[in-house]
């Protein structure tokens, strides 16, 4: 922006000279009137000093009539007092003075040729002005509307396709406001959809709920079956309040997580264990594959979390006598962990939704369907410690979710 600006800025000086050297070249201008005028005195003083000094007085008064109609705008007068610095002596006492008949000093005078090569560079500035104003208000007007429509609420609108004839700073801008509305739409879709997901997982334990009170009250003598039923909903209705504040407090702003030095591997090996013990019912099979020594720098309850999420989901979608596998890997800066599952996996287009809160496909996962918070919150937590998550279907089917973590230092 800085090149271009100066560019059209030198371009309108350097105009501006050629012009006025075109209308130089062509107008012939002669010296301005006071030049000339100063000049006519100056010679006219010589000569008259010159004849008074050879001719005395009266040679003096008749050499200045005989010049007199060839410079009208001068005469000569007796200087009584011989005072004059610059004045013209035939004698002693016997001085002259040539003077102008008329002011030949005025501003007017002075500027009259400087007003065209003046009036010339006002007008290839202006012009070069209004270039760069236009220039650089049209991509400002352009961010201001967006601006304007995006508080209005139009979180769909988007100028970058408006900016790319601008600068490469615009262009950036451009991008960077098309990031930033289409990050505040999702934001609103993700706030709506919580919204009424979070109504309808707590309306149908609720529904139920209301349906075994008032079984309750016509069978009182029966409650086994109801209350047992009453619990599921009421340990669903807590682990989805759990959810629902935990990932609260990780989407909070000021999250930050309480950093500890200490092994992963330490940290996983009761996860794996409490696994294994649930899967014995169904025959699903826990293994760890990978390096011992992984020193990571994070907050151990958060990573906790997160790993058990991951752990949980894929033994929630193993089939029986299936395995679940955690691999560990060092490389110089990282450390990584993944864990997979022999269950359907996901369609290709739905594997970065899968980690936005309360994404659920129930249609293409065959298997039990959780609360849909378990991948956010994981995504989330790993995010915070600098990390990186991401999924994909294994060749022989499945899915495998990979994290990485800065090692620590």
């Amino acid at each position: 922006m800085v090149l271009r600006f100066f560019a059209v800025t030198w371009a309108a000086i350097l105009a501006t000279l050629l012009l006025f050297a075109v209308f130089v070249a062509a107008l012939n201008w002669l010296p301005p009137d006071s030049a000339r005028r100063a000049i006519e005195r100056e010679t006219v003083e010589r000569e008259l000093q010159y004849v008074a000094a050879q001719a005395g007085t009266e040679g003096l008064e008749d050499f200045w009539r005989d010049l007199t109609e060839v410079h009208p705008g001068l005469s000569l007068v007796r200087d009584e007092t011989c005072a004059a610095e610059q004045g013209i002596s035939a004698g002693p006492n016997d001085c002259f003075m040539l003077i102008a008949s008329e002011e030949d000093l005025r501003l007017l005078t002075e500027l009259r040729p400087l007003l065209v090569p003046l009036l010339l560079g006002a007008l290839s500035s202006a012009a070069a002005a209004i270039a760069l104003s236009r220039w650089m208000a049209r991509p400002i007007s352009t961010v201001d509307r967006g601006l304007k429509r995006l508080a209005s609420g139009a979180l769909d609108t988007r100028i970058g396709a408006d900016l790319d004839g601008s600068d490469r700073a615009l262009r950036q801008l451009g991008t960077a406001f098309d990031h930033a509305a289409a990050r505040l739409q999702d934001l609103a879709d993700s706030r709506e959809r919580l919204f009424h997901d979070v109504s309808h997982e707590i309306r149908s334990p609720l529904a139920r709920m209301r349906v075994a009170a008032g079984l309750l009250a016509r069978a009182p003598r029966e409650p086994a079956t109801i209350l047992m039923q009453m619990e599921t909903d009421i340990t669903r209705l807590d682990q989805l309040v759990e959810a629902i504040l935990t990932l609260a407090r990780l989407e909070a702003s000021g999250a930050k997580p309480s950093l500890q030095s200490f092994d992963l591997r330490d940290l996983v090996e009761p996860i794996v264990e409490s696994a294994r013990f649930e899967a014995m019912g169904r025959g699903v099979r826990v293994v760890q594959e990978g390096e011992d020594e992984l020193p990571v720098e994070a907050d151990p309850e958060m990573l906790y979390r997160a790993i058990e999420n991951l752990v949980r989901n894929a033994l929630r979608f193993s089939p029986d006598s299936g395995q679940v596998t955690l691999r560990f890997r060092r490389d110089p800066d990282r450390v990584r962990l993944s864990v997979s599952d022999q269950g359907p996996g996901v369609p290709e287009s739905d594997l970065q939704r899968i980690f936005s809160a309360f994404t659920r496909l129930e249609a293409d996962l065959a298997g039990p369907v959780g609360v849909g918070l378990g991948l956010a919150i994981v995504a989330r937590s790993i995010e915070l410690h600098g990390g990186e998550v991401q999924a994909s279907n294994r060749a022989g089917g499945g899915l495998c979710v990979a994290l990485s973590l800065p090692v620590a230092r």
